[in-house]
């Protein structure tokens, strides 16, 4: 089963979990996913070059609550 590592060291802010989840779960792309809950949906979902649609995986977040706090700020 494929895995993907997020690292909460290297993101302070909601922009920056969104960047890092583009670098861990896309490859291959032609454009720049949205950052919002609903494309981050889709990415889950699958077909972005890193798990087909329906492809079990896990998600481990190191780091996570030293940021989790962070994604929470308004901006």
């Amino acid at each position: 089963m494929r895995t993907y590592i997020i690292d909460g060291n290297k993101f302070s802010n909601i922009e920056g979990f969104f960047d890092e989840i583009d670098l861990i779960m896309t490859k291959g792309i032609s454009f720049k996913t949205g950052h919002n809950l609903n494309a981050f949906r889709d990415i889950l979902y699958g077909g972005f070059g890193c798990h087909d649609p329906g492809e079990p995986f896990v998600i481990k977040w190191q780091g996570y609550r030293k940021k989790v706090h962070s994604l929470y700020a308004v901006k």
